[in-house]
């Protein structure tokens, strides 16, 4: 009997001490960053990928480019890469230089509106059947965060953010912009009144690219 009573003041005492180094260990994160490329070498994350593509165009590292920022979300890695590669960012430069080109329609506030929105129109057209070429990658960083059961994520679940940066130089950007506003100019058939509203269009669309 003393026997069986002092193996079960062992069991009770071990599970007791196994409960105690449990909750002494370190636990991973619930929720949050838990990993990140470069963290393994201590790395930091990059200041590029807190910011804004224009943001970055400011800078002396990218001088007389024209940048393009990327984020893509998901579980596997490798596929937010070649998604990205293939599909993202062909698809969406002739996208976002297209917004660019409607924001700078604000410059053109005087002149033959009606010539002028028929010439943006073709502009845009042109921009979004073209096949840019002469971009590439600049940089890539990822993130791994496990999410909580708010934001609608299942609790415990992991994501990578993939953030890439793509680059073309102003000079190739610069060409095809030309091709599209002469062809889209002579289309459109612009009077003198037109073509000094479409000036300040240009001068404003250069202004976006930090000066094309």
């Amino acid at each position: 009997m003393d026997m069986i009573r002092g193996t079960l003041a062992l069991v009770v005492a071990g599970a007791i001490l196994a409960s105690a180094c449990a909750s002494l260990a370190p636990k991973a994160p619930s929720s949050g960053l838990i990993d990140y490329k470069g963290r393994a070498e201590g790395a930091s994350p990059p200041a590029w990928a807190g910011q804004e593509a224009r943001e970055l165009e400011s800078l002396a590292e990218f001088k007389g480019m024209a940048v393009f920022k990327f984020e893509e979300s998901g579980k596997d890695l490798a596929a937010l890469r070649r998604w990205t590669a293939m599909f993202s960012a062909p698809s969406e430069l002739s996208s976002r230089i297209s917004i660019r080109v409607r924001e700078s329609f604000d410059g053109a506030q005087e002149g033959d509106r009606d010539s002028l929105k028929t010439y943006f129109s073709l502009v845009l057209d042109t921009i979004s059947e073209s096949s840019f070429s002469g971009y590439q990658k600049y940089d890539e960083w990822w993130a791994l965060r496990r999410y909580g059961a708010e934001g609608g994520h299942k609790a415990g679940s992991q994501e990578y953010t993939y953030y890439s940066l793509y680059v073309i130089p102003k000079g190739t950007l610069r060409k095809y912009m030309a091709e599209a506003r002469d062809r889209a100019a002579l289309a459109a058939k612009l009077g003198p009144e037109a073509r000094a509203g479409l000036e300040r269009s240009d001068r404003a669309l250069a202004e976006s690219f930090g000066g094309l």
